[in-house]
């Protein structure tokens, strides 16, 4: 056996030319990937500084409003895990093109045109608030977990940053398309 185990490994070791050119290879594939992610990156994401509104994309699809994220509610979507991703995503797909995802629900701290996503995942709850109240764009006003200790209502704190964000979206929207009236 001993001798046929040192014959079996002689015969699998990878000549260094080979290890170099998969090195080679990979070390291309990731300057790729990286440089792709950036690509895709600055297409896809513009910040203004001054308002800390995120667009997301320059062109929308016939009949799509473009998302406006507003301060870090992209940043605090992108902590959460994947599927609440996906499922938020999902339901802000929905309202870009004028529809209603089945997990959304009126907002009730700001009155009509504002409503919150509820997706549950592994005991937490997580939480999406976006308005539809602009006629050219849906804008992500605020992306949290729930940690309300009264039941289903919403911390005082972030009911007053999403009232803030609404305000700010709102000015900003006048701004750059004139009034809300459609």
């Amino acid at each position: 056996m001993g001798a046929s185990g040192r014959h079996l490994s002689a015969q699998i070791k990878p000549s260094w030319s080979l290890v170099l050119k998969l090195s080679i290879a990979n070390i291309f594939a990731t300057r790729q990937a990286r440089n792709h992610h950036e690509e895709m990156r600055s297409c896809l994401l513009t910040e203004y500084p001054r308002t800390r509104i995120v667009v997301s994309r320059r062109s929308p699809a016939p009949g799509e409003k473009p998302v406006l994220w507003v301060g870090s509610s992209k940043r605090d979507l992108l902590d959460f895990p994947a599927s609440v991703i996906s499922r938020i995503g999902m339901a802000l797909a929905f309202a870009q093109f004028g529809e209603k995802h089945p997990c959304t629900k009126p907002w009730r701290g700001a009155g009509s045109g504002v409503f919150e996503i509820v997706q549950d995942f592994a005991g937490n709850t997580y939480r999406g608030v976006y308005t539809v109240r602009f006629p050219k764009a849906v804008c992500v006003l605020h992306c949290f977990q729930k940690k309300s200790p009264h039941g289903i209502s919403t911390a005082r704190p972030d009911i007053q940053l999403i009232l803030a964000r609404l305000h700010v979206a709102q000015t900003e929207y006048e701004k750059r398309h004139g009034s809300i009236e459609t």
